[in-house]
């Protein structure tokens, strides 16, 4: 059996605050335009699938490549992700 190793509780702090801020920073104001207008997704034939899909990479693709960068930051050296942060 594969056992799992806790995420520490400080990296789960940063990707939610990452996740909180892309939201309100990006997310939120596409949806926005996108659901006032939804005559672009009836102009490229999306179905609901691809409507989901869309509304799901627009939520998670930011935080996860934000925190990608903390990640890469720690490389560097063990203060620079809180400097990336």
């Amino acid at each position: 059996m594969v056992e799992l190793t806790p995420i520490p509780e400080r990296a789960m702090h940063r990707f939610l605050t990452l996740l909180g801020l892309a939201g309100i920073a990006v997310a939120q104001p596409l949806l926005s335009i996108f659901g006032d207008n939804p005559e672009y997704f009836v102009f490229v034939n999306a179905r609901h699938a691809g409507t989901l899909a869309f509304a799901l990479l627009v939520i998670a693709i930011p935080p996860v490549v934000l925190f990608g960068i903390e990640g890469a930051a720690r490389l560097v050296g063990p203060e620079w992700p809180g400097w990336v942060h």
